[in-house]
């Protein structure tokens, strides 16, 4: 299982040829401007919407390399985003976020191929060196964290609450 520091940090000496397609399914307008702007910086094709609904649409009717969505979502939430997308002939890579660590729904989520998951506040060049590696690695490397503005991870472990460590 790697973590979202190992995909981040990741070197495979390769650059890619075309840029990373990302659809970001966020339903607060500020966060997903913010990220939209973070990711057109780094050369990401973007794509984006506020609803669950929309993102299924959307990745049906085009391939992908990432999708980025928020798990608390109206109408159909992000697990039913990933649910959606098994069906899928090319499987995007898929990272998760939230402001609502739920461990039980992180567990489950687990054994449905998140590439990761990312605890808010994250900082937004985190979460985009996190895409770039996703698009590279596809699904099924879950990874938990939360690399803040401070540099701090979330730890998963015991409690179900999300800690920041401190940074260096």
């Amino acid at each position: 299982m790697a973590t979202l520091e190992a995909l981040a940090s990741r070197n495979h000496g390769e650059s890619r040829v075309t840029p990373v397609e990302v659809l970001v399914v966020e339903d607060d307008a500020d966060l997903r401007h913010a990220i939209v702007e973070v990711f057109l910086m780094k050369g990401f094709r973007v794509n984006a919407v506020s609803n669950g609904l929309d993102a299924v649409e959307l990745a049906f009717r085009h391939p992908y390399d990432v999708i980025v969505s928020d798990i608390r979502l109206p109408g159909i939430d992000g697990r039913g985003v990933l649910q959606s997308l098994k069906t899928l002939h090319r499987k995007p890579g898929v990272i998760l976020i939230t402001a609502y660590p739920d461990w039980k729904v992180l567990r489950e989520v687990h054994g449905m191929g998140v590439s990761g998951i990312l605890l808010k506040p994250f900082s937004l060049a985190y979460l985009a060196e996190c895409v770039d590696r996703a698009a590279g690695e596809g699904p099924g490397n879950l990874a938990v964290g939360n690399k803040s503005q401070r540099g701090g991870t979330a730890d998963p472990g015991g409690g179900g609450e999300a800690r920041a460590s401190p940074g260096p």
